[in-house]
């Protein structure tokens, strides 16, 4: 026998755009010459917004798993 999941929502675009936002303000207030903590938030700003892309427009994902779950409007879970 097995249990059913339930899908529970958990906010995670607002967290993430919290996060984005906290990126932006830090990224903001660093030295020019901080090059290298410059390049680390402009990458997680890019993986954020990928994330958030995906998220906000549509299931875009390959998996297999993903894919089902977008075509069934992640009720499935």
């Amino acid at each position: 026998m097995h249990r059913t999941l339930r899908w529970r929502e958990v906010g995670i675009e607002t967290n993430l755009r919290a996060l984005r936002d906290g990126i932006v303000i830090r990224r903001a207030r660093l030295p020019p010459e901080n090059t290298h903590e410059i390049r680390m938030m402009e990458l997680w700003l890019s993986s954020i917004e990928n994330v958030l892309g995906k998220i906000v427009g549509g299931c875009t994902s390959t998996a297999s798993t993903s894919t089902r779950l977008c075509r069934r409007g992640m009720s499935g879970m």
